[in-house]
């Protein structure tokens, strides 16, 4: 890992998932994805309540129905 930079890689895809990375040139890619790059999705899970509750409330009964 090249902290702060992008590193060329290769990635075997099976059905919708990345399934292997490969290094550059260990492998013939199927794709060239030319300038684009292909990095991890990030999922921001951060949230002050749901299902009509909200945690500003303080109501255990609440915290119970959102962790369900």
């Amino acid at each position: 890992m090249d902290a702060g930079n992008f590193i060329e890689a290769a990635i075997e895809i099976s059905g919708e998932k990345i399934h292997r990375i490969f290094a550059y040139h260990e492998m013939i890619p199927d794709m060239d994805y030319g300038d684009c790059r292909i990095i991890p999705g990030f999922i921001d899970i951060h949230t002050h309540g749901a299902y009509g509750y909200d945690a500003n409330m303080a109501d255990k009964d609440g915290i119970v129905r959102v962790e369900a």
